[in-house]
């Protein structure tokens, strides 16, 4: 299990408001004596690249969305979904397109591995 390392070198490519990414992602990360990480590198952060990801979604979950009924989302973490991106949620019967289509924000995201969600899944709120 990772622990949210605080970190504030806004220049490294793993900061992400205030922690660090690698720890978060549960990858191995290097301290060393002073306390200092030494898995620096210069650069920006990807999460900080906000992205729209567009969506299948049924019309009985499309219309639940729509009326506010369904403020989340369960999905497989394939695209590395972050607070702040877009869904763009295509209402699809199984067979086609149905035309419609809403934008939704996503406001909280719950990884899996924990509260018996699949490692795989997310849960996003959204809005």
């Amino acid at each position: 299990m990772a622990i949210n390392m605080m970190c504030m070198n806004d220049k490294c490519k793993y900061y992400w408001e205030d922690s660090c990414v690698r720890n978060l992602n549960e990858e191995r990360i290097e301290i060393n004596e002073h306390g200092k990480c030494e898995t620096f590198e210069e650069g920006i952060c990807d999460w900080y690249e906000i992205k729209i990801h567009e969506l299948k979604i049924l019309p009985e979950f499309f219309t639940a969305v729509l009326e506010g009924k369904k403020p989340f989302e369960l999905r497989k973490n394939d695209r590395n979904y972050k607070v702040g991106d877009t869904l763009k949620l295509y209402e699809f019967d199984g067979g086609k397109y149905t035309g419609k289509y809403t934008l939704k924000n996503i406001t909280y995201v719950l990884n899996g591995g924990q509260y018996g969600l699949d490692k795989d899944y997310v849960i996003l709120g959204i809005k």
